[in-house]
């Protein structure tokens, strides 16, 4: 229990201060963290339908990559492979200057 003296002090302080007694106090905190619980718990839930719902999209563009093609009804005529792009030669770099050797530091 909180002296009088003490409890004078915080209302001269705190004049719009609750006073609240370990009970109530235990009791909102009880409260909070269960609240805190049931919105890790959704938090988790949802987190888990996305992977859910991220894996079933997966899998169907997977199946549609391997379904065949559908056959073509008339052949299409050969193409003809485009001529390849002549190569450039090689800029040739200028050759670095050379370093000047360092003298040995004296220990």
């Amino acid at each position: 229990m909180i002296s009088d003296d003490r409890l004078e002090a915080v209302r001269k302080r705190l004049p719009q201060a609750t006073t609240v007694t370990e009970n109530e106090l235990s009791g909102k905190l009880a409260q909070m963290e269960q609240e805190a619980e049931a919105r890790a718990r959704q938090k988790k839930e949802a987190a888990a339908a996305a992977k859910k719902a991220a894996r079933a999209a997966a899998r169907a563009a997977a199946a549609e990559k391997t379904k065949p093609a559908p056959a073509a009804k008339a052949k299409a005529a050969p193409r003809a492979k485009p001529a390849p792009a002549p190569k450039k030669k090689a800029a040739k770099k200028p050759a670095a200057p050379a370093r000047k050797a360092q003298p040995k530091k004296k220990k």
